[in-house]
């Protein structure tokens, strides 16, 4: 008798601990099968994305700029810095529209012809010429560089005159009809020179179809501050 519980004690005592004792707790039974002890496999190795689209080559050397007006392939030259930063200098007959307006004013800017981005260095160039891309003009280019490497000669070369009674960049209006445009219509100031002691200005409008026109040589008094 002293035997069987003996015997019935130690089973229940070896009942009590698990099989595996390195086994963390799962919440299931143990199984019972050598098979089901051996380590699982590994996982797959998750498949490499595929390589997106190459960024297309945006950026021109100045030295091609100059190729390609050889060409007669003149770009429109668009700076995007803003009004503070053109008082150093800017191309004569550039485009002024300053970075942060150009999703606002696409409808300004002509799809059939190379637009040269321009900024101080390159780097806002470079970002709005893709962003053009894809906007539908295949032919946006950034000026690598910036617009030191544009510059030239002084008579190519405009300054922002801060003492201008209408500044470049600035919102304006015609005071009478000119250029095919009614009096009243809104532009913005895109050059201002000192002439013969009198300001004369360049003034650039959007027009209702799309599309911009540029009025250069206008008289002090053609122009006012809507």
């Amino acid at each position: 008798m002293i035997r069987d519980r003996l015997r019935a004690g130690l089973r229940r005592l070896v009942g009590a601990f698990r099989r595996i004792p390195s086994e963390p707790p799962t919440g299931r039974a143990p199984p019972t099968q050598a098979e089901a002890w051996r380590p699982r496999a590994a996982p797959p190795a998750p498949e490499p994305e595929p390589e997106g689209e190459a960024e297309p080559e945006v950026e021109v050397e100045p030295a091609a700029v100059a190729q390609w007006r050889s060409a007669g392939r003149a770009p429109v030259l668009l700076d995007i810095r803003e009004p503070h930063e053109l008082a150093s200098g800017y191309a004569r007959g550039s485009w002024l529209m300053p970075m942060n307006s150009v999703p606002q004013r696409l409808s300004e800017l002509p799809r059939d012809q190379p637009l040269l981005v321009i900024c101080a260095a390159g780097a806002r160039s470079y970002s709005v010429s893709h962003y053009l891309r894809g906007q539908g003009f295949p032919e946006a280019w950034s000026l690598a560089g910036g617009v030191g490497g544009l510059l030239g000669k002084r008579e190519d070369t405009l300054f922002a005159p801060r003492e201008a009674p209408l500044r470049v960049l600035a919102a304006c209006g015609l005071t009478a009809a000119a250029g095919g445009l009614s009096a009243g219509a809104r532009g913005q100031v895109e050059a201002a020179e000192r002439v013969d002691g009198a300001w004369v200005y360049a003034a650039r409008f959007p027009l209702p179809a799309g599309g911009s026109l540029r009025l250069d040589g206008l008289a002090e008094g053609a122009l006012q501050a809507p």
